[in-house]
C-alpha cells in the first residue's frame, strides 16, 4: 500500500479495572509505529475504553469511526487486531459493505492487512470475526456459570464494600452494622424511609462511600439479603451466605413484606382518586357492585353504575350524607365494646400467625442449605444434572411459597393502634387529608352497603348505610 494514505486508529479494550488506560495506550503505540513504518498519515484516533464489542454496549468511538468511513474521510483503518473492531459477523459484514460504497482501501493490523474490497481476504476477515464471536459467547457462558456456582455456594463475588461488610465482606463493620440494627427496628415500627434518610444525615452518617444518604440508597440498604446472611443470584436468594449476618433472617422477610404492602396500598390510594369513599368502600345493596362518584342534577352523590359496567343503576345516595354517616359509624364504632373484642380477636389470631412465621422461617433456613447442599454434590459430581435441576426446582417453589405465606402474615391491620381513640379522631376528622380518613375507614371496615332509597325519598336516613366491620366474625 502506497504512503501518504490518510489512517485513521481504533483502540479498544473490553475491560480496564485500573482506570489507567494502559491496554489501549499499547494499542495506540503499535498503531502508530506500523503507520510510520508504512509511512501512512495519521488523520485520527479513535478510542473506546472499557468498552465491550461483543455485550452490544453503545461505542461512540466506533459509531464516530463509521461515520468517518461513511464520509469518505480515511484510506486505511488500523487496529491493534480485527477482534478490537469487531466481535459480530453481522457488524463487521455492514462496516466491509460501507467501506467499499466510500473507498476504504485497506483493514491493517500488526499481524496482517485485509482489502474490503477483494473477496478473499473478506472471506478471511469473516471467519477471524466468527471465531472472536464464538471465544465471546463461550467466555460469557463459562462466567455466567461460574457466578451462578459461587451464588450456591454462599461465596461473595467481589466489588466494591458494602456498608456493614468489610471489603472482603469476611467481617461485621461494629459501628455500621449497630446503625443498620438501629433502620431497620425503626422502619419495622412503622418509620418512614425518609425519616431515616434525614436522622441519619442530621447525625453525619455516612454511606460507605463517605457521602449521604438518600430516600433510594436507604431502601436499597434495607431489601439487601446480604443483612441476613443470605447469597442471592439475579434478584433471587439462592443460598445461605459464607459472611456473617448484621440481622435475622425473618427480620430480612418483614422488611420485604412492609414494601410489598406500602406499594399496593400506593396503588389502591391511586386508584380510589379524590373522594372520600370511592374504590368500592360504598357497595349497592341490590347487586354488590361498588358505588362511584357522580354528578347527578348538580349534587354530588355515589351511585351504582350502569349494567354495561356491570352495576344496576339501582341505587344513589347524596355524596356528604354518605360521607358523614360513615364518618359517625366508624367513630362511634373505635369508643364500643364490640371494637374492643375485634382487636382482642385479631391480637389472638396475629399471635398464633407469628408462631406459624417461625415455623416457616424454619423451612426456609433448612430449604436454603439444601441449596447449598445441593450445589456441592454437582460440584462434586455426585449429581446427575438433570437430577439436580429436578430437586432444585421443588426447593424453589417451597421457597416461593413460603415468601408469598409470610408477606400474607405480616400485613397486619393497624386496627389495635387505632383502639381507644375515637374522641381524639373525632377531634382531628376535619383537620385530616382525605387519604388519612381513608386509612382510618379501611382499618376497621371491610365496606359499607347502601340499601334503597324509602318514601319520602327527600329525607335521608342514616340507617340506609350498614357497615361491614373487619374482624366482626
Amino acid at each position: 500500500m502506497n504512503s501518504g494514505h490518510r489512517a485513521a486508529i481504533y483502540s479498544r479494550i473490553s475491560l480496564d479495572k485500573s482506570g489507567k488506560r494502559a491496554g489501549v495506550e499499547r494499542q495506540r503505540a503499535d498503531c502508530e509505529a506500523l503507520c510510520e513504518r508504512r509511512g501512512w498519515v495519521i488523520v485520527d484516533h479513535f478510542e473506546d475504553n472499557d468498552r465491550s464489542a461483543y455485550s452490544g454496549r453503545e461505542r461512540p468511538a466506533y459509531e464516530k469511526l463509521t461515520e468517518a468511513v461513511a464520509a469518505g474521510q480515511v484510506d486505511i483503518i488500523v487496529a491493534w487486531h480485527s477482534d478490537r473492531l469487531w466481535r459480530s459477523v453481522l457488524e463487521q459484514q455492514v462496516f466491509l459493505a460501507l467501506g467499499r460504497e466510500t473507498g476504504l482501501k485497506l483493514v491493517a493490523t500488526p499481524s496482517g492487512d485485509f482489502d474490503p474490497s477483494d473477496a478473499d481476504d473478506s472471506f478471511m476477515s469473516t471467519l477471524l470475526t466468527a471465531v472472536a464471536q464464538k471465544e465471546s459467547a463461550d467466555k460469557s457462558r463459562r462466567m455466567k456459570r461460574k457466578q451462578l456456582d459461587m451464588a450456591q455456594r454462599g461465596e461473595f463475588k467481589g466489588g466494591p464494600r458494602a456498608y456493614g461488610h468489610t471489603l472482603d465482606r469476611t467481617k461485621v463493620v461494629g459501628r455500621e452494622a449497630k446503625v443498620i440494627r438501629e433502620v431497620v427496628h425503626r422502619f419495622l415500627q412503622g418509620e418512614a424511609v425518609h425519616a431515616l434518610v434525614v436522622e441519619l444525615n442530621r447525625r453525619g452518617v455516612q454511606t460507605a462511600r463517605g457521602g449521604k444518604w438518600r430516600s433510594d440508597t436507604m431502601k436499597d440498604l434495607l431489601i439487601q439479603p446480604r443483612l441476613a446472611g443470605l447469597r442471592d443470584y439475579k434478584g433471587k436468594v439462592v443460598s445461605v451466605a459464607t459472611w456473617p449476618a448484621i440481622i435475622k433472617v425473618e427480620e430480612h422477610e418483614r422488611i420485604l413484606a412492609v414494601f410489598e404492602s406500602r406499594r399496593l396500598n400506593v396503588k389502591r390510594v391511586h386508584i380510589v382518586r379524590k373522594y372520600l369513599l370511592g374504590g368500592g368502600l360504598l357497595r349497592c345493596s341490590k347487586c354488590g357492585h361498588g358505588l362511584k362518584a357522580n354528578m347527578i342534577e348538580g349534587v354530588p352523590r355515589y351511585q351504582c353504575p350502569s349494567p354495561a359496567l356491570g352495576g344496576c343503576s339501582g341505587t344513589t345516595i347524596v355524596m356528604h350524607h354518605a360521607d358523614n354517616t360513615v364518618r359517625d359509624l366508624v367513630l362511634n364504632y373505635l369508643d364500643s365494646p364490640a371494637f374492643a373484642r375485634a382487636v382482642t380477636r385479631a391480637q389472638k389470631a396475629a399471635s398464633g400467625a407469628n408462631r406459624r412465621a417461625g415455623e416457616v422461617l424454619e423451612k426456609v433456613t433448612s430449604d436454603r442449605a439444601r441449596l447449598t447442599q445441593l450445589g456441592d454434590m454437582l460440584a462434586d459430581c455426585r449429581l446427575d444434572p438433570d437430577e439436580y435441576g429436578r430437586l432444585r426446582g421443588r426447593i424453589e417453589q417451597r421457597l416461593e411459597d413460603a415468601q408469598v405465606e409470610l408477606r400474607r402474615m405480616d400485613a397486619t391491620s393497624p386496627a389495635a393502634d387505632l383502639q381507644a381513640q375515637g374522641a381524639t379522631l373525632r377531634a382531628a376528622w376535619e383537620a385530616m387529608a382525605p387519604d388519612e380518613r381513608r386509612t382510618v375507614i379501611g382499618a376497621v371496615a371491610e365496606h359499607f352497603v347502601v340499601m334503597p332509597a324509602v318514601r319520602p325519598v327527600n329525607v335521608f336516613r342514616a340507617e340506609r348505610v350498614q357497615p361491614a366491620w373487619r374482624f366482626a366474625r
